[in-house]
């Protein structure tokens, strides 16, 4: 018991002696300066959800296969055909973005964009119905200048970002 107390008395100190050298230390930065700098994120990231309406029919596989009940689906009707037809919608207050409803997709219908970083000012705004979902995220940059960059682990630094 007392030596779990020394230990976990030790790493708190560690963490604090490392967060002072970063922060006295001018050389060294650990964070990105978004969105003048945006990471350069890998193939396989999982972002946010479009829909495929033409392709979507109608299974429900995703909102049966959600881990955190984030997908439900919902009636839609098309103006043109006067068609309805059940589509996903998310709630990403919910979601984890752990991809298992486009990995089920037997129509592909679902995607994974690379939009990881969309902020909204208003809860509901997480909410995305169909018509959203269907457009899919989008995001404006408030700089024009932004440059991507690459994170890369130095032995001396540590977590250094290195321009593309």
């Amino acid at each position: 018991m007392v030596a779990k107390i020394i230990s976990n008395f030790y790493y708190h100190i560690r963490a604090i002696l490392t967060g002072l050298k970063y922060l006295f230390s001018p050389g060294i930065r650990i964070t990105l300066k978004y969105p003048d700098e945006l990471l350069l994120l890998p193939e396989n990231y999982r972002g946010m959800l479009k829909l495929n309406n033409d392709l979507c029919i109608s299974c429900g596989l995703c909102s049966q296969v959600c881990p955190a009940g984030a997908l439900s689906l919902k009636l839609f009707e098309y103006e043109q055909t006067k068609q309805v037809k059940r589509h996903p919608e998310v709630d990403y207050k919910r979601c984890i973005f752990c991809g298992f409803c486009v990995d089920i997709c037997p129509s592909k219908a679902l995607e994974l964009t690379r939009i990881h970083d969309a902020a909204f000012y208003v809860r509901d705004e997480l909410y995305y119905e169909v018509d959203r979902l269907i457009t899919g995220p989008k995001i404006d940059l408030p700089c024009k200048k932004s440059k991507y960059v690459v994170s890369e682990i130095d032995e001396v630094k540590g977590l250094v970002y290195r321009n593309v």
